[in-house]
């Protein structure tokens, strides 16, 4: 397994295009993570052959593979919780987005003759692409 760390969009494609990998997952940092960034990244997902997952579906209709669905009502309730918690000085955790389903590109993964994950909830669009 390899982290890519970056901390510019310029210093993430040029990671990407150097280190092997099957599997990409993009944190959704608006930063290093724009729209050019992208359509760079899902080029290079076509030449060195590997997934992407995407912080959210509109980038699959950029070209992507596999987006998280965030569940957001559980989010909000969870960081009000730990909010009430920190200001009552009580104890204090990580904040973490639960996830409520996966979002596929239809088209991608099934040019890519990936199979489609199984246990979560699964929605799917035709997709796009460059």
């Amino acid at each position: 397994m390899a982290l890519i760390i970056s901390n510019s969009p310029t210093d993430s494609i040029i990671k990407v295009k150097e280190v092997n990998f099957q599997l990409l997952y993009l944190i959704p940092d608006p930063y290093v993570l724009n729209p050019t960034t992208y359509k760079a990244i899902v080029k290079l997902s076509a030449m060195k052959n590997f997934l992407i997952i995407a912080p959210s579906e509109i980038f699959l209709k950029i070209g992507g593979h596999i987006a998280i669905e965030p569940d957001f009502d559980k989010a909000g309730k969870y960081a009000g919780r730990l909010m009430n918690e920190f200001l009552s000085q009580g104890k204090q955790d990580s904040l973490h987005l639960p996830i409520k389903g996966l979002i596929i590109n239809e088209k991608e993964m099934r040019e890519r003759k990936y199979i489609t994950p199984k246990g979560y909830t699964i929605k799917s669009i035709k997709g796009g692409g460059l």
